[in-house]
């Protein structure tokens, strides 16, 4: 991580190219058309998770909580989320999108566990 600190912005990104040091670097051991390549998002199974049981019964706990009431029609998210895992409907992204804010405020806003000072030095 040191290293990479000390790297200068405009070798790691610039107009051309992101993670710049890192593909002239790798174009010494890969092939070109790897160390070329556009860069790829890092998709997750969020489809599959969805409709694995424990992860759905995960979901809709925090779908049907109070805390989740706050914010949304939880009759109206659990039904989203048993139509997806029946196949009736794909609301994967939706979901996920629902569940990870659920997630997220209950970390930071219900349970309230302070983060340590470490979490914020770059």
């Amino acid at each position: 991580m040191e290293l990479a600190k000390r790297i200068p912005s405009d070798y790691r990104v610039n107009e051309i190219d992101t993670k710049y040091v890192l593909r002239r670097a790798a174009a010494d051991v890969l092939p070109e058309e790897w160390a070329k390549r556009p860069k790829l998002g890092f998709p997750t199974p969020i489809r599959h998770w969805l409709r694995e049981e424990e992860f759905y019964n995960e979901v809709r706990k925090a779908f049907a909580s109070d805390y989740a009431a706050e914010f949304f029609d939880t009759d109206k998210l659990v039904q989203i989320l048993d139509d997806n895992y029946t196949k009736k409907l794909d609301y994967g992204r939706q979901i996920w999108t629902a569940y990870i804010f659920l997630v997220w405020y209950k970390r930071f806003f219900i349970d309230e566990t302070p983060l340590s000072s470490e979490a914020f030095v770059a």
